[in-house]
């Protein structure tokens, strides 16, 4: 089974900007967010932990926004403690226009995300269709499944 477009746009384009890892903190294992870190480092980039609250569809609890941030924080410690370059940033606001002004504010070289079985599944895949359609980097969703072909053909 071949790569898709997106996928191979991920394993060759390479530059200085930011990878943005679009995390939902329910998608993420272990071997999706080292796979993140790999493509970082081998595009040359540096990874952001991103999280998008939409106000229009969360209540504004300020402690469960507290929790998300603590949540993405040590996540992001996580990584650094294992020696990889990561930070944590948590956004408000309709996740589309948010995640593409924050690609084009970081000159981000590649938009990532990690598909799981959550009920989110669908909504993740229009956001990440749109944002292929608007941003300027390529955008790649991947899930556990996707990994090991990924990072065969890549070198990672």
């Amino acid at each position: 089974m071949g790569l898709s477009e997106s996928e191979e746009l991920a394993a060759s384009d390479s530059g200085t900007g930011d990878l943005l890892y679009v995390t939902d903190l329910v998608s993420d294992n272990q071997d999706a967010l080292e796979f993140a870190c790999e493509l970082a480092e081998k595009r040359g980039a540096h990874l952001e932990l991103l999280y998008v609250i939409d106000p229009e569809k969360a209540s504004s609890r300020p402690d469960g926004q507290m929790g998300i941030q603590y949540s993405l924080e040590a996540l992001a410690r996580s990584l650094r403690n294992l020696k990889r370059n990561a930070r944590a940033r948590l956004l408000f606001g309709h996740p589309e226009d948010v995640i593409s002004k924050r690609a084009a504010e970081t000159r981000a070289t590649l938009i990532a995300f990690s598909v799981g079985d959550s009920s989110r599944k669908r909504v993740q895949k229009a956001l990440i269709r749109n944002l292929a359609k608007t941003c300027a980097c390529p955008v790649l969703m991947f899930s556990a499944l996707s990994i090991m072909k990924m990072r065969s053909s890549i070198g990672c």
